[in-house]
């Protein structure tokens, strides 16, 4: 069973102040904060078009067609899009502290994948570039691969240490920053990649993989010890 989505309007009535002795001007409460001050669309339904077509990749014509079936009709889609990034502006201030979070921890992770750009490009495949520390993640989108995407940003970090899956990007960018900053970085790699390339080597070379297998079976025992105490 099912509770379809409701669409309503609601209508805020805002009293409107005046004088009786200066007659000065007519003054008109305020209105509730919102994430678009003015608009016709209600925050709630802002985030819901928002994560519909960014969480879910519905696209707003198909929004707009879901929308019709529970009655809202002559919804416009390029209205919806414009709303996405008026959202995207209001948060804009969160994206930021969050980058700041991560620049400011000595320990990073990152990591970059393909990423389709739909439009706006002349180039179809973009990369979505990752920085992660303990607490945040933080996301950037470039039209190229190259480690200098990395450099520019550890550059702005106090980073003593960084931690990726060994694409030979972050070394360019590891090595840049010592030799034109002065700034020595550590670069780990990540235990889940070196494993599993130990265990797809192991059939041929059984014996010669079992030793490097056994020192990381102790790395992940010490790994749920660790998360033990820290969920018991």
């Amino acid at each position: 069973e099912v509770i379809p989505k409701q669409y309503y309007i609601q209508r805020d009535k805002r009293p409107k102040y005046n004088c009786g002795k200066c007659h000065g001007a007519i003054i008109n409460t305020a209105a509730l904060p919102s994430i678009v001050p003015a608009s016709n669309y209600g925050d709630s339904m802002i985030i819901d078009a928002t994560l519909s077509k960014f969480c879910d990749l519905i696209p707003m014509e198909r929004y707009v067609q879901m929308a019709f079936r529970s009655k809202l009709v002559d919804l416009p889609p390029q209205s919806l899009i414009g709303l996405t990034h008026q959202l995207a502006d209001f948060l804009y201030p969160l994206y930021d502290k969050l980058k700041n979070e991560i620049l400011s921890d000595e320990i990073l992770l990152a990591d970059e994948t393909t990423h389709k750009m739909l439009e706006g490009d002349d180039t179809s495949h973009w990369y979505l570039w990752g920085f992660f520390n303990h607490k945040a993640s933080y996301f950037e989108a470039h039209g190229t691969r190259s480690g200098d995407i990395a450099l520019e940003f550890l550059k702005e970090s106090r980073a003593k240490y960084l931690m990726t899956d060994g694409y030979t990007g972050y070394n360019k960018a590891v090595k840049r920053l010592k030799k034109d900053f002065g700034r020595e970085v550590l670069l780990a790699g990540c235990n889940a990649h070196a494993i599993r390339y130990f265990k797809d080597a192991s059939d041929p070379w059984k014996s010669e993989c079992e030793p490097f297998l056994d020192i990381y079976g102790q790395i992940y025992d010490i790994e749920k010890i660790i998360k033990s105490k820290e969920h018991p």
